[in-house]
């Protein structure tokens, strides 16, 4: 039986202790309610929603992503001037033990080109990506009425 080095062995402590720490990170964030609409035939736009819930350090989500839509982007719908209007972010801060929700008429997601309609009682993958906590899977439930 072959000995491994000490450089072998501490490359494999750090491995398992980043694993672990990446795990525990992701561990402090929750996503609850995550549901999305109906899609009429023909439209290639759909929306999501949920609450991400950070009971941990201070984090950021970098990108979200799922296989039913060529991208995924972070919306926030503000009222300015007396006229509605959609901003996009590119990343959103988490405070440490935090909440932060996506709801209609505020911060959402876009599922942009949508490849097929999203239908009632479908659940639409989706991945988040934060730069502390890693990758958080979960699924939109499509409802025909608001969640």
């Amino acid at each position: 039986m072959r000995r491994l080095s000490f450089g072998m062995r501490l490359l494999g402590t750090t491995l398992v202790v980043s694993s672990l720490c990446a795990l525990a990170a992701a561990n402090d964030l929750s996503v609850l309610h995550p549901w999305s609409r109906v899609t009429p035939p023909g439209v290639t736009i759909g929306v999501g929603y949920l609450e991400i819930v950070n009971s941990g350090a201070a984090d950021r989500l970098l990108s979200v992503s799922s296989p039913r839509a060529e991208r995924v982007e972070i919306h926030e719908s503000r009222m300015e001037d007396g006229m509605q209007s959609m901003h996009m972010s590119a990343t959103l801060p988490l405070a440490a033990h935090s909440r932060i929700l996506f709801a209609p008429g505020a911060l959402h997601l876009m599922l942009i080109g949508v490849k097929r309609p999203l239908v009632v009682g479908e659940r639409v993958p989706l991945m988040l990506m934060f730069e502390r906590g890693g990758h958080v899977m979960t699924a939109l439930v499509v409802e025909a009425e608001p969640g």
